[in-house]
């Protein structure tokens, strides 16, 4: 989702990219914008390599570096002279993928570049690398605080042997909750009947079988900024009294949320 869409508000994100020929008299770089109060900065390079040959001992082989520079000023004509140091410096031995992260990364110009640690000579090779980079301006907070709410029966009063629902909603209001999942924990005094949720494309997905389950486990997905997904839960009332009926959700990145719906059973 994030390399396909942007949400560039306080609570979202922006992304840039850059594609780049480079080779061992030549760099690649993109100047992109950091705004206030950015929470981190993801930046990824990638480059291609020729074919490897048969037996050979490795299937990479040039050493590209990614820089990351702040306020880095003009770009001079020549890569090797007057280059200020990088704040952030990011390589492998193994690999033709390299990235950074920067938390809190201060506001301004930041320069993302590919140096030529170890790359062909085009007087010599006859080629350059195609190098790709990309950035992911995180401004919301990575650690969104998800919420969940439920509405249930009207007064909360069921009749005995009638069914009713209980609407659970996860909402998140900045970046990505990732992973999400949400369970009923316990369901005293009713009986699942049926569970549906609608999915983030409109296609909505029904679980009767669900229903034998005694501790029904559902993942949402990833929930957007701004955005929520509502779990919509058919029980029958059995046995009269005022019972608790939990919930919780959980995330990889949003904590835990429990909740408890107060239902009280009735001969009416």
């Amino acid at each position: 989702y994030k390399a396909h869409w942007k949400r560039d508000n306080p609570n979202g994100w922006r992304g840039h990219w850059s594609w780049r020929q480079v080779h061992s008299n030549n760099y690649g770089f993109r100047d992109i914008e950091v705004p206030p109060n950015t929470h981190r900065l993801v930046v990824v390079m990638t480059w291609d390599e020729p074919p490897a040959s048969a037996g050979a001992i490795d299937q990479r082989l040039w050493d590209l570096e990614l820089w990351l520079q702040h306020n880095p000023g003009n770009p001079p004509a020549d890569p090797w002279t007057n280059v200020p140091p990088p704040q952030f410096r990011a390589w492998s031995w193994v690999d033709n993928v390299v990235y950074l992260i920067v938390e809190r990364p201060a506001a301004g110009t930041w320069r993302m570049k590919s140096v030529p640690y170890d790359a062909p000579s085009t007087s010599w090779n006859g080629y350059s690398l195609p190098v790709g980079m990309a950035a992911v301006v995180i401004r919301g907070n990575t650690q969104p605080d998800m919420s969940l709410t439920a509405t249930a029966a009207p007064s909360g009063i069921v009749p005995r042997g009638e069914t009713f629902e209980i609407r659970t909603t996860v909402s998140n209001p900045s970046y990505i909750l990732s992973g999400v999942h949400i369970e009923n924990t316990a369901r005293p005094g009713v009986r699942l009947v049926d569970v549906r949720t609608t999915r983030a494309d409109g296609v909505t997905m029904d679980f009767t079988n669900a229903a034998g389950n005694p501790s029904t486990d559902f993942t949402l997905g990833n929930i957007v900024q701004g955005r929520s997904r509502t779990v919509i839960w058919t029980f029958e009332a059995q046995f009269n009294g005022s019972h608790n009926i939990r919930f919780r959700a959980w995330s990889e990145n949003g904590g835990t949320r429990e909740l408890t719906v107060p239902v009280s059973v009735q001969d009416l």
